[in-house]
């Protein structure tokens, strides 16, 4: 089981997830349900046990397919894909740790 937020702005849903274990896109399925456009991603995306090819996937389809325009990820997603997320996302990336602040669309 996991629980996972989304909160409604006028810019596209904000997903706050935990640590992703039914899997990242699953969820996202699930939000884009509630709101058809998601502006930022939040939490772990356990992408930590996926090859290198999976993870650059994945990643790409975060930006060309979900049309995600910020991420912001934490632990369980694993360095390899913190990288892929910095080059394809560039600043609108974040990492999220403890005691980050990460700026919301208002």
């Amino acid at each position: 089981n996991e629980i996972s937020l989304l909160i409604k702005t006028p810019q596209g849903g904000i997903l706050a997830v935990g640590c992703s274990h039914p899997g990242i896109e699953k969820i996202l399925e699930t939000a884009v349900k509630i709101a058809p456009e998601i502006h930022s991603v939040l939490g772990g995306f356990h992408l930590v046990d996926m090859s290198d090819a999976e993870v650059t996937a994945m990643v790409t389809r975060f930006h060309d397919k979900w049309r995600i325009k910020r991420m912001a990820a934490g632990h369980c997603t694993g360095q390899f894909a913190f990288a892929e997320l910095i080059r394809v996302f560039g600043a609108d990336f974040d990492h999220a740790g403890v005691g980050s602040t990460i700026a919301l669309p208002s």
